[in-house]
């Protein structure tokens, strides 16, 4: 779920997801498998693939992140 609503876990929402990912992006520039551990590892819980994958898609379109030529994400100042 993309918006925030009184049913869902503000945890469990691309939001939330988008946000912490690009704080960890910000620290430097990293590649989707190690960026997909870190993320389980600050949100202390397991994380379905597809909500990371969202959060990502979700950031690119704000033209947060971008790919480099090494295959890494990430953040555009």
């Amino acid at each position: 779920m993309l918006l925030l609503d009184k049913n869902a876990e503000p945890k469990k929402t691309i939001f939330y997801l988008s946000a912490i990912v690009h704080g960890l992006i910000l620290k430097k520039k990293v590649n989707i498998e190690s960026l997909y551990i870190e993320l389980q590892k600050e949100i202390e819980d397991e994380l379905n693939y597809d909500f990371f994958i969202l959060a990502l898609d979700f950031l690119f379109l704000l033209d947060k992140i971008r790919v480099n030529n090494e295959g890494d994400i990430e953040s555009v100042h």
